[in-house]
């Protein structure tokens, strides 16, 4: 096993961490086949709204008597998949800026940089609301590539400062001395230098990203219904959350362990990959 793994897995947040991503990943796989009802079906309005959870239904049901443990099972595939793919679309676009910027020269570097400060002034929300506001319908889809092309900006400002740093060392402008071509340069020295800093910075974005998506959702522009989000269902739980406690405390649990799982997750990451450790 790596050394890094190893160093990793060796400090009991990090073990936590995995612990709670492996049983929010196998629930939301295997969901199709665990799930013990459909999420979108409502079981029986007249006896079964609102239920409080029971033996029956684990978790309680929610005011169209849909079952709340299924519903999260189901949502976290949406919430994992939209943040795992946005993340990774938002480290390619980022990590190619900021390779650019660092390699480019200062023409290049300063007019990359300038459009990275313009986008990160405006709050992201206020971008992601008027981005959104153009779709009346948003599909999951549509929704990786708005969140994964908003969300680049300070990953190249990130691989930038590595790639400056590393233009000043030794092996990099021995390197270049002996006419090593730029893609060569890029493949074998740079790129694996600006690993760890990626994907600790990846690991920590997938929180962030699920946040995010919760929090569209909530608003009501993020995932249609009746498809399951976990967002959507504390919105939904707004006026029955005094008498029906559940269908708001759940799905925002589920969100809490989710974020904080991959927060620690990658501080360990962070911690293993420091060249210092």
């Amino acid at each position: 096993m790596s050394p890094v793994v190893v160093r990793i897995l060796r400090t009991t947040r990090a073990q936590i961490a995995f612990g709670a991503i492996a049983v929010l990943t196998g629930g939301a796989v295997l969901a199709p086949l665990i799930a013990p009802y459909d999420p979108i079906a409502q079981l029986d309005l007249e006896n079964l709204r609102l239920a409080a959870p029971s033996m029956r239904h684990w978790l309680g049901t929610d005011d169209l008597s849909r079952d709340l443990l299924s519903r999260i099972m189901y949502g976290a595939r949406i919430s994992l998949a939209v943040a795992a793919l946005s993340v990774t679309l938002s480290v390619v676009c980022g990590t190619a800026v900021g390779l650019a910027a660092g390699l480019g020269g200062k023409t290049v570097d300063a007019l990359l940089m300038r459009l990275v400060d313009t986008a990160l002034s405006v709050p992201r929300l206020i971008l992601l609301i008027v981005v959104l506001a153009f779709w009346s319908q948003i599909s999951i889809p549509l929704l990786v590539v708005v969140l994964g092309l908003t969300s680049w900006f300070d990953t190249s400002r990130l691989v930038r400062a590595e790639v400056l740093s590393l233009r000043e060392r030794a092996f990099y402008q021995a390197a270049v001395a002996a006419g090593a071509p730029t893609a060569r340069m890029v493949r074998l020295h740079v790129l694996p230098n600006v690993a760890g800093p990626i994907i600790v910075a990846a690991t920590l974005g997938i929180g962030q990203m699920i946040l995010v998506e919760a929090g569209l959702s909530f608003l009501g522009i993020g995932i249609a219904r009746p498809t399951p989000s976990w967002g959507r269902m504390i919105a939904e739980s707004q006026e029955v959350m005094v008498n029906a406690w559940w269908t708001a405390a759940f799905p925002g649990c589920a969100i809490l362990v989710t974020v904080l799982a991959f927060s620690l997750l990658g501080d360990s990451l962070r911690d293993a990959l420091d060249p210092r450790a």
